[in-house]
């Protein structure tokens, strides 16, 4: 009925029977502060119900209608759009600006609505918004699959979640941070149907409330309320056949409402088999040796967890919710063989054969508590306490053969290595907001984190029936870091602009201990301030521009910090480095949005004290070594071009990512010289192809290509590769049928070449060409239970039709 309404009050328009005035102006917006599109607008004359006048909202949800004075006594506007409840509204006697009318979801319109709607990108103050509620793009899908659609991001299973330009961004689901990560957090993502999403806030820049050590953005996934009491959910299954390998992933997914309770969660898990083989070229020009290694296994893991989310609604202002998370994970690849030849003056000299016995096992649990108070529209407190636990138990057995014709067989080396690390973390942060008048609004608050990393670890040689350490290899090493921030910023809102101007005050404590060996030990502090400003311009509905500054700092992960030696084969090890310097960082964002559907990007990112892996020779041996070192600045300077529309009638719906970026390194890594600079084009794009609607088939391809990408010391080549699912919808059920790796394109290859003394060359071969097939079933109530009592006016719906 509302859609024939939409259609008569815009052919009144189209005939003339509105005339532009500002005396009676609006904006229509809903519970959620969005603005509401395209929403009717009919002025009724209370005395005989008759219609005497009619608007469209704009695109930015505002209308406009006559004077005052051209309208009779005793009127009231009629206002509806499809998915929201009526709403009547009185009108004085006096012309008036009716300021900001919100609307109220009907959950039952929601679900009664068939699928028309375009996906919508939107440009706000400090973010994009990408509306997809109601649209062919979510019909079936999960959650996982439609950020592959969403403008901005690029979003594949190895690489996981990248905001374009800009790096990894950090994933909040309905403004509460999320502590899943990796492989975790994209079977959640893939266990959450799509249906349950309003849009996804795409946040190109940060302000000063975030972390500084965060740079890739950051993405808000908005769920649409649920006012259906009840249960409901999904089962779904995934197969995957890789050559002779098989790989299984489950997962559930439920939402259980009641009164104010809203309670979610999940469960999965996956076993996961990748069958990978590389190779390993090392030249030393200057003594004219050579070693080549060669490795064949299968990559075997399984995954597995699971979470809690416990809403509690105090009243319609305040909230209170708890998040539990849990996941485990067993690492158990096939007997790696490692056959390494070594040659001198191009000669084999001799020939050895490594068995590497591999056993990885590790969980992570996480909670959060969350209080939020909205004490009225843009002001509220938000307060969080987290904690996080992890652990990971690694243990490697190496033995080494001769293979040489004279001694077959022969031992050469038996060795152990075992790590057990734990990490444990506390944080809290108070967050307030508040307007201050005249467009203003300021955002203060605290935040407050400790960590401590304990990673015991050990090395020893096979003596008898025991591992032995003889060199005293071994170590046990404790990094604690306490981070205390305050943050402040102010925003500015007026007309066609929005500014935003704040900045962040850390201080950072960091103690190395390691035990066997004190001069190692390390006692950081720093005061560090972090200004952040930007600034947007949106002319008309059609044009919109940003640009914006961040500054923030990288901080190396724990385990880089631990100066233990790990052993790769009897030729090459990776040592870690206590003093690690911070990186420090700053963004330039540039940004221009033409018609909601073409955007220009323009980022340049500096570091400095910039850090990186190297791969160095060990003087007066063929031993490489890896180690992670600052060695001095580096700039990216990344430029795209993005198209997301929906073509044909909604039968096609594109987003595509084209451009590129041009780094330049330059330094010195132990008295070598780091120059390396040059441009990498990218290409992304992701179609959504509707081919039934009537019976309800689509079809995603996927493609994406990374050109050769010039690195500090490594030269990495030429990376593409592409997909094809279809998918059909039946009642509840979901299946889907893809070919993944099209063109057994995804593979690892890159060099690195020092000068004189030595270069490398990589080549791994892994995630061939696959088959994956998968179906989904969707349970529970997808009604509001008992009658509903609409305040309708029947006469002027007649006279409407």
């Amino acid at each position: 009925m509302k859609r024939i309404l939409l259609l008569g009050l815009f052919i009144c328009n189209l005939l003339g029977l509105e005339t532009i005035a500002q005396n009676i102006t609006g904006s229509i917006i809903n519970k959620q502060n969005e603005k509401l599109p395209y929403t009717a607008i009919a002025v009724i004359e209370r005395q005989n119900n008759k219609l005497i006048d009619s608007a469209i909202c704009d695109s930015l949800g505002v209308f406009r209608l006559k004077s005052r004075s051209e309208y009779p006594d005793g009127i009231v506007l009629y206002i509806t759009n499809v998915g929201y409840k009526e709403k009547y509204v009185e009108v004085g006697t006096q012309a008036q600006n009716l300021g900001t009318i919100i609307l109220d979801e009907d959950p039952v319109l929601l679900s009664e609505v068939v699928v028309t709607a375009k996906p919508q990108l939107t440009r706000e103050a400090d973010r994009y918004s990408f509306k997809v509620a109601n649209t062919s793009i979510v019909k079936g899908n999960n959650t996982w699959g439609v950020l592959k659609l969403t403008p901005f991001l690029q979003v594949n299973d190895h690489a996981g979640i990248t905001l374009v330009g800009k790096g990894n961004p950090i994933v909040y689901i309905n403004g509460r941070k999320s502590k899943l990560n990796g492989e975790t957090l994209q079977q959640y993502l893939k266990s959450m149907p799509a249906e349950n999403i309003d849009k996804i806030e795409i946040m190109t820049t940060l302000n000063s409330s975030f972390r500084a050590d965060v740079s890739g953005g950051a993405i808000n996934i908005v769920l649409r309320k649920n006012e259906n009491e009840g249960a409901k959910g999904t089962l779904s299954l995934t197969d995957q056949q890789m050559k002779d390998k098989n790989s299984q992933t489950g997962n559930a997914f439920l939402n259980y409402k009641k009164n104010k309770v809203d309670l979610t969660a999940n469960v999965y898990a996956q076993h996961y088999v990748l069958p990978q083989e590389s190779d390993i070229t090392y030249n030393y020009p200057t003594s004219k040796a050579s070693t080549l290694s060669h490795s064949e296994y299968d990559y075997n893991k399984l995954t597995y967890g699971g979470m809690v989310n416990l809403d509690y609604h105090i009243n319609d202002k305040q909230i209170i919710g708890v998040v539990v998370n849990a996941s485990g994970n067993t690492y158990n690849p096939s007997l790696m063989d490692n056959t390494n030849r070594y040659f001198t003056n191009g000669q084999l000299d001799s020939l050895s054969q490594t068995r590497k016995d591999v056993h990885t096992t590790g969980y992570q649990v996480s909670s959060n508590v969350n209080y939020r108070y909205d004490i009225k529209q843009g002001k509220y407190l938000n307060i969080d306490f987290d904690f996080l636990k992890y652990g990971n138990y690694n243990r490697q057995n190496d033995i080494t053969h001769s293979e040489k014709p004279e001694m077959p067989h022969t031992l050469l080396l038996d060795y152990r290595q075992r790590q057990n690390i734990n990490i444990t973390n506390w944080a809290g942060k108070i967050d307030f907001k508040t307007p201050l008048g005249n467009g203003y609004s300021m955002n203060i608050g605290s935040e407050v984190y400790t960590t401590r990393s304990d990673a015991n670890s050990f090395f020893g040689h096979k003596e008898g029936e025991q591992y032995v350490d003889k060199y005293g290899q071994s170590n046990h090493f404790i990094y604690d870091e306490t981070v205390a921030a305050g943050f402040l910023s102010f925003s500015k809102s007026f007309s066609k602009w929005a500014l935003m101007l704040g900045a962040r005050l850390e201080y950072t404590h960091g103690k190395g201990d390691v035990k066997n060996n004190p001069e190692q030990n390390f006692n950081r502090n720093d005061w560090d301030v972090f200004p952040s400003a930007s600034i947007s311009y949106m002319p008309n509905e059609k044009h919109s521009f940003s640009l914006s500054l961040q500054s923030g700092v990288r901080r190396p992960e724990f385990a880089l910090l631990n100066p233990f030696r790990n052993y790769t084969s009897e030729t090459s090890y990776s040592e870690n480095n206590p003093f690690l310097k911070y990186m420090r960082t700053y963004n330039i964002d540039f940004y221009y949005t033409l018609n909601y559907k073409y955007v220009f990007a323009v980022n340049h990112f500096i570091s400095r004290n910039s850090w990186t892996m190297f791969r160095l020779p060990v003087e007066g041996t063929n031993t490489v070594r890896s180690l992670f070192d600052n060695y001095g600045n580096s700039r990216i300077t990344t430029f795209n071009f993005m198209w997301n529309e929906s073509l044909f009638n909604n039968y096609l719906y594109v987003n595509y990512a084209l451009g590129g970026y041009y780094s330049y390194n330059k330094g010195q890594i132990e008295n070598q010289p780091v120059r390396r600079y040059g441009f990498t084009p990218t290409l992304q794009f992701m179609n959504f192809v509707t081919l039934s609607k009537k019976y309800k088939w689509s079809l995603d391809i996927y493609y994406n290509m990374m050109g050769r990408e010039h690195m500090p010391q490594t030269l990495r080549k030429t990376n593409h590769y592409m997909y094809a699912s279809i998918r059909k919808n039946l009642k509840q059920w979901t299946f889907t049928a893809g070919v993944y790796n099209i063109f057994n394109s995804y593979n690892e290859e890159y060099s690195v070449n020092t000068g004189a003394d030595y270069n490398y060359a990589f080549t791994m071969k892994n995630n061939p060409r696959n088959v994956q097939v998968g179906v989904t079933y969707n349970f529970g109530n997808q009604k509001v239970k008992g009658s509903r009592n609409k305040r309708t006016n029947n006469e002027i719906k007649r006279r409407l039709q």
